[in-house]
């Protein structure tokens, strides 16, 4: 979830991004490493300046461990949750023919207290990865105007 930042955020948040992709990247190129041994080495080579390696082969590089220290549940369900609903437009965009190109507005209603925070929180994400002009939490009583609908998770 890089590309808002990358599009509209200040030169540390790039900075941090990119250094935050590049880490990953290594990473990742160590666990595909006995796969693709050959393509991984030659990106690898490329690669490794950038998170401060000196080592000649990506052969001689330790098997990336899990890192416990890492992982936030709560991020991690507010992440797994707004993809829901980018996927969700998206579907809806696929299936009516809309254009990836032309912003919709999305309507939520019986919203949890728990996505509304993450809603409220995240709103700026949600626009930019799912292109939306409009996002708005109808109340309970409140009439929607013709719309496609989507269930996402137990919203």
């Amino acid at each position: 979830l890089t590309k808002p930042v990358f599009a509209n955020g200040n030169a540390a948040q790039i900075r941090a991004a990119s250094q935050t992709l590049v880490h990953v990247l290594e990473k990742l190129l160590r666990l595909a490493h006995p796969l693709i041994p050959f393509i991984t080495e030659e990106i690898w080579q490329k690669v490794k300046g950038f998170v401060g390696i000196t080592a000649d082969s990506i052969m001689l590089q330790p098997f990336p461990q899990v890192e416990e220290s890492g992982f936030d549940p709560e991020a991690e369900a507010e992440i797994e949750w707004l993809k829901e609903v980018i996927v969700a437009v998206r579907n809806i965009r696929a299936e009516s023919n809309i254009a990836p190109s032309k912003g919709l507005d999305l309507l939520f209603r019986n919203l949890s207290t728990e996505n509304a925070k993450i809603l409220e929180k995240q709103t700026a994400l949600l626009k930019a990865m799912a292109k939306l002009d409009n996002v708005q939490v109808l109340a309970a009583n409140e009439t929607a105007p013709l719309a496609v609908a989507k269930l996402v998770g137990n919203a």
